[in-house]
């Protein structure tokens, strides 16, 4: 599996990172905001998007609408972590086509949950 890492902290992308290896997905390609994931992912292949919804050049919900827009990301899920956690900031993640949302801060077992949550949806949903 392929996923990008698409936040604007350093330590924010290594950690999640490192959490991802440890639940065996290795193959992590990382990116400091919108504009940089938007080329990456019209460059490459990615099984699954986790981005920060707080950053500089292009925010993270920006990146979902220009990538729920695009037919061939269409199944591709997309998490967003993030410090915005009230009733309205979630709604509208929603709206642009998340497919799950975590609030920083957040433990491994968290980020790990809701991967796989979201990967096991990808898989019935192409059934």
């Amino acid at each position: 599996m392929k996923f990008l890492v698409v936040d604007d902290s350093p330590m924010q992308r290594s950690v999640t990172k490192a959490i991802l290896r440890e639940i065996g997905i290795n193959d992590v390609t990382l990116a400091r905001d919108g504009l940089e994931a938007l080329k990456l992912l019209n460059d490459n292949s990615y099984d699954m998007v986790i981005t920060d919804w707080v950053m500089p050049k292009m925010d993270g919900l920006n990146l979902v609408e220009k990538i729920r827009k695009d037919n061939k990301f269409s199944d591709m899920p997309i998490l967003i972590v993030t410090v915005k956690d009230n009733k309205n900031d979630v709604l509208e993640a929603w709206k642009a086509g998340v497919d799950g949302y975590i609030a920083k801060p957040f433990s491994p077992g968290t980020l790990a949950e809701k991967v796989f949550e979201l990967l096991k949806a990808k898989v019935i949903n192409n059934l």
